[in-house]
């Protein structure tokens, strides 16, 4: 009777361990990480702007001053020097990714054009 205790507390100790392990996750699943407290981390990439950062932004603007306001851009267009690209990905625990890409264009050193995409997986 104890062996047949020890081995099922040593299965179930494992399944514990092991379920951290797990990489369904859905949504409306129940998931183990959920239940157990498994911690996850948020993952910003990218050029993470704030929308006050954005309502800054003027037509007419040099490129100077836009890079001032929202710092460089992660992605440089090196067929194209009068476009700035600011790509951001981010992804909370338990949900999907979201992005959003952010692209500027200029003619004669002044902003002519806001593009603001918003898409998630």
């Amino acid at each position: 009777m104890l062996k047949k205790f020890t081995c099922f507390l040593i299965i179930m100790i494992n399944s514990c361990f092991f379920i951290g392990c797990s990489n369904s996750v859905h949504k409306g699943e129940l998931y183990a990480g959920k239940v157990f407290g498994i911690h996850k981390l948020d993952i910003p990439q990218g050029n993470v702007i704030a929308n006050e950062n954005i309502k800054k932004i003027k037509y007419g603007m040099t490129k100077s001053q836009v890079i001032y306001i929202l710092g460089t851009p992660v992605l440089n267009s090196f067929f194209d020097n009068n476009k700035l690209m600011y790509i951001a990905f981010t992804q909370d625990p338990y949900s999907d990714p979201q992005h959003e890409n952010l692209i500027l264009e200029f003619k004669n050193n002044s902003l002519v054009k806001m593009t603001r995409e918003n898409f998630s997986k």
